[in-house]
């Protein structure tokens, strides 16, 4: 028993190495397609998660809240911060600690929506 075991382990070493061995950085020869899928699924990505996240745009570009929006710009014109308008905001949002979640999730769907694309040309 112990003698099939061990072969058995020895198989599966020699089956992991030669996986290892084959396995390499994915890489694309279409940048461009890559770099433009990445874009868009990353932005699609950030925005369900903002919307599902916060509510803060809605409330940023509400009619009822302009008044509070303006409050606010001015108090950062006081602070030193000039060139402030409700467009800016959002960047005093903490960012998201699943950002690099999300990274991973564009790059990825670029990637094989770049494979797939390479695939249907050669069809």
């Amino acid at each position: 028993m112990h003698e099939h075991i061990q072969k058995c382990a020895d198989v599966t070493e020699q089956r992991i190495t030669f996986l290892l061995e084959e396995e390499q950085e994915p890489f694309t020869m279409n940048e461009h397609y890559f770099m433009d899928y990445r874009s868009k699924f990353l932005g699609h990505y950030k925005g369900i998660r903002q919307k599902a996240e916060s509510s803060f745009m809605e409330k940023l570009q509400s009619e009822e809240n302009k008044r509070v929006v303006n409050t606010v710009i001015s108090y950062l014109a006081a602070l030193g911060l000039s060139n402030v308008d409700p467009s800016t905001l959002p960047r005093l949002i903490p960012p998201d600690p699943m950002e690099s979640a999300i990274e991973i999730m564009a790059e990825v769907r670029a990637y094989f929506q770049g494979s797939e694309r390479s695939l249907l040309s050669l069809i």
